[in-house]
């Protein structure tokens, strides 16, 4: 993106979003996922194994291995840190912003193409994902450079560009498996029936090429799935025996949980489910999507001609197979925010109906009407201090540049939007994700990592789960020699004088008739998203668990 190309207010607001992005590089995990996902990158360096995905030394089968391969890397170069795992994260979200502006520019000329970028980077979910940890950052870039390069291709026939198309398809396969290729080739497919009116494009070479580079590109994964699993058919999975990694990746992983049929699976869904979250995952923006859409839709209806048919496709798409779905979860449409974003941009620029203003005010007024309550919140429940001073006298100075700037009211009511996300997220950052972020195992770990009297301790779980929840947080944080077990046993304790057990009554008593002492004990918050309780003393105590630690005093 050439800056120049941009008003100086809006380059002044990028700053400061990117400088937001930043920051958050700098957290702590406060997602059970994330620190799962840190923990298994962690093993294959220490292990010098990036073939199998090992846990608590136990094969571990519910992602492909690419977003831990790349932690791993990310971990060897720079360390072993949460600074290391969001690195490459935030790195994709920002490419995913580069691919977002050239594929904008491409069909709607450059203004749609910074709006477009401008929108992405501040939907709400869009800066959420590089707090989280979770792989979905990888996803979105590949989705949108997938289809941008496809896009270019065919119109200047390189091959070298199909090549890049199978290349991110085959790293988005190899993040979360097959079905991510409906947002990419759904939004192929419905452009290229949309444009010529006939399947007859499906007789073209391209088709085989980019095929066969895809099956290249993904090798590494079959290759790893079949040693870890294929080759030792006597491994229990899932209860079973002779279970094939290749088959899970291929088809039970993606399918099974589609048709809610396989190990995993979900009593509901909901097919309303994105309808309505949509309203708070692309917030500030929603209401200009869902005009955005109604305006393509009509326009088909009308039989006028669309410039591109990739966002609009690629996105219904993928709505509509996650909606029929019963694994529905926020985070999942991240992946097409790309396409929504440009949706948007070209909404507002090319339309100048009242309604489509009226859109606009209600967005931004809903934004800033959240940002000032926030704000109020803050000044009258924390304390002040200069990172509070700081933040607050940034964004009044921003504010004044907004107003004095001389720009349309459409543009100026974007810049104010942007300024209000700027205020509620400085505030979740600062002091909304620090309390849920108060893990124990975090917590306990850096406690145990600084006793030197500590050379080896027991991390006692509260019960078998899929995704190992609290104690992964140790997992990836504790320094020190460690074993985890979730049926904690008389024979468990032998050897070590340390426990570290969570939120398990059974365990306590144990230990308690073992002849080990509690010596400290570790708040943990136990759910991923904020809950009202944080703001309120007395619920916030009964919500909280804990983590103790015990010491053999007999």
């Amino acid at each position: 993106m050439k800056i120049k190309s941009v008003p100086f207010v809006f380059q002044v607001l990028f700053i400061s979003i990117f400088g937001m992005y930043f920051y958050h590089l700098f957290l702590n995990f406060y997602l059970d996922d994330a620190a799962l996902y840190a923990a298994l990158s962690e093993t294959m360096v220490n292990t010098g194994d990036y073939i199998s995905l090992m846990h608590n030394g136990k094969d571990w089968y519910h992602k492909p291995h690419f977003p831990f391969w790349i932690s791993a890397w990310f971990f060897k170069v720079f360390g072993i840190s949460s600074f290391s795992y969001y690195l490459p994260l935030t790195l994709s979200i920002f490419g995913a912003f580069i691919y977002t502006y050239k594929f904008a520019k491409t069909y709607y000329g450059k203004e749609a193409g910074w709006l477009s970028v401008l929108i992405l980077s501040t939907s709400q979910y869009m800066i959420l994902s590089s707090t989280e940890g979770r792989i979905e950052p990888y996803l979105t870039l590949c989705v949108i450079a997938g289809i941008y390069h496809f896009d270019k291709g065919i119109k200047n026939r390189k091959k070298l560009d199909y090549v890049l198309v199978s290349l991110f398809a085959a790293i988005a396969v190899m993040t979360k498996g097959i079905f991510i290729l409906i947002p990419i080739f759904g939004g192929i497919f419905g452009h290229l029936i949309y444009h010529h009116k006939s399947i007859s494009f499906l007789w073209d070479w391209i088709w085989l090429w980019l095929g066969a580079w895809l099956i290249i590109f993904i090798l590494p994964e079959i290759y790893a799935l079949y040693i870890q699993f294929d080759s030792q058919p006597e491994k229990l999975i899932f209860g079973k025996t002779n279970v094939s990694g290749i088959r899970w990746f291929l088809w039970d992983s993606q399918f099974s949980r589609l048709l809610n049929s396989g190990p995993i699976t979900r009593s509901s869904g909901d097919p309303f489910f994105y309808v309505h979250t949509l309203l708070w995952t692309f917030f500030p923006w929603c209401f200009l999507l869902y005009g955005s859409f109604f305006q393509r839709v009509k326009s088909l209806a009308k039989r006028v001609e669309l410039k591109e048919g990739y966002t609009l496709f690629g996105s219904v798409f993928v709505l509509l197979i996650f909606s029929i779905s019963k694994f529905q979860l926020p985070h999942y449409t991240t992946i097409i925010f790309p396409l929504f974003s440009i949706m948007v941009a070209d909404f507002l620029i090319n339309n100048q109906k009242k309604w489509v203003k009226l859109l606009l005010n209600i967005s931004i007024g809903l934004a800033i009407s959240l940002a000032i309550g926030l704000g109020i919140y803050v000044l009258f429940a924390v304390d002040a201090s200069i990172s509070l001073i700081i933040t607050f006298g940034c964004i009044a100075a921003v504010t004044i540049l907004v107003i004095t700037t001389d720009i349309s009211l459409e543009k100026k009511a974007i810049a104010f939007g942007v300024v209000a996300i700027l205020i509620i997220n400085s505030i979740l950052g600062q002091f909304i994700v620090p309390e849920i972020s108060n893990k124990g195992g975090l917590n306990a770990a850096k406690f145990i990592n600084e006793e030197n009297k500590i050379d080896s301790i027991l991390v006692v779980g509260q019960g078998p789960k899929i995704t190992d929840e609290a104690p992964s947080f140790a997992n990836f944080y504790l320094k020190k020699p460690f074993r985890k077990t979730y049926d904690l046993q008389l024979q468990d304790l032998k050897g070590y004088d340390y426990v570290l057990a969570y939120d398990n009554p059974n365990a306590f008593e144990l230990l308690a008739d073992a002849g080990f002492v509690e010596i400290h004990r570790f708040d943990h918050y136990p759910l991923e998203g904020i809950n009202a309780a944080l703001f309120d003393s007395q619920k916030k105590e009964k919500l909280m668990k804990k983590f103790l630690l015990f010491e053999r005093r007999k």
